[in-house]
């Protein structure tokens, strides 16, 4: 399965969903991610703030009505309004479409949960530049803190921290003893069933595997 997700070229679109900000499909969608992969290896990457993309948006939609009542007009960040994870992403991809003026290939949403779970495995990482440390303990409250309140303004970038944590999280876990391997194939499952992460694919046989799965929200 997760050959056919990175097999061939892909455009992935990651979104972050920060589960202490309830939403439909997990939490609020604060930070992105695009990738594109060349059969399995990541040849392009961006992470930062959702409000970057929704900033592209020129045309302007009125939101479900609920949610009129707080924000008139309707964007990327509040697309997963659908508690049908497909309906969301379908939402999702349109709004990215008109912001990134890119399709994605597949979409995956994950909480920080999951990240909570591989830091189990990994152990702590330090964050250079940063003056901390990071570990399964402390990972939501300190970059609830440090992407929300701590960043440099004058930069402007307070998704920067996750977008250097993410490669090294992954790097981590790449060097994990290959003994360990069923540990972090339980992680990850346990993230499936949990929905800390969802998928979605715009093929349609792919889909149908995910969703046979309940992989797909």
């Amino acid at each position: 399965m997760v050959n056919s997700l990175t097999s061939g070229r892909k455009h992935v679109l990651l979104v972050l969903q920060n589960n202490n900000e309830l939403r439909a499909t997990g939490g609020f969608a604060g930070t992105y991610g695009a990738f594109d992969i060349d059969n399995g290896t990541i040849t392009k990457q961006v992470v930062s703030s959702i409000y970057d993309l929704d900033g592209q948006l020129a045309e302007t939609y009125v939101p479900p009505l609920p949610l009129f009542a707080v924000n008139n007009r309707w964007y990327l960040r509040d697309a997963n309004w659908f508690a049908d994870f497909s309906e969301s992403d379908e939402s999702m991809i349109g709004f990215y479409e008109q912001e990134a003026h890119q399709t994605p290939d597949v979409v995956i949403a994950i909480t920080p949960e999951l990240a909570v779970n591989l830091l189990k495995l990994t152990g702590p990482i330090a964050m250079s530049g940063y003056n901390t440390v990071l570990d399964a303990d402390n990972f939501i409250e300190v970059t609830q803190v440090e992407t929300s309140v701590h960043y440099d303004k004058q930069e402007n970038k307070p998704k920067k921290m996750l977008a250097d944590f993410l490669p090294l999280l992954l790097q981590r876990v790449f060097n994990l003893p290959p003994k360990r391997l069923p540990e972090v194939i339980g992680a990850v499952q346990q993230s499936l069933v949990t929905r800390d992460i969802q998928l979605y694919a715009r093929d349609e046989v792919l889909q149908q595997r995910l969703e046979s799965l309940g992989w797909a929200g």
